[in-house]
């Protein structure tokens, strides 16, 4: 795992709009418009409609309940420690549990490639 860089802007995120979601063997990748995604390979949790659920992506076809983020923009985001979170229109909001011993996720704005 890689640390979040102090450069990183993340209001490069803000305004982004979740316009396709695709799960696979270990990972989950939320594409946010051209050449910009999200890629979790880690552990994360999902609240929707104030219920939080958790997911390890190695069960990815359980986390069906990222397709509600389907069309919804980033309004804020957040790191503690490199924890992730997003928060989407609607009070949905998306955080990323990295895990030390291997990158957790990566974060593509506009081809610009961050692996934490």
């Amino acid at each position: 795992m890689y640390n979040i860089p102090d450069n990183f802007n993340k209001e490069l995120l803000v305004g982004l709009e979740v316009q396709q979601i695709s799960f696979a063997t270990n990972t989950i990748v939320i594409g946010l418009g051209q050449n910009s995604y999200l890629q979790i390979d880690c552990k994360f949790s999902l609240t929707t409609n104030g219920i939080e659920s958790h997911f390890n992506v190695i069960k990815s076809t359980e986390a069906t309940d990222l397709l509600k983020l389907l069309d919804k923009k980033i309004t804020s985001v957040s790191f503690k420690n490199n924890d992730l979170t997003l928060v989407f229109e609607e009070e949905n909001s998306l955080t990323i549990f990295p895990e030390s011993n291997y990158e957790s996720y990566v974060i593509v704005i506009d081809s610009v490639q961050t692996i934490i």
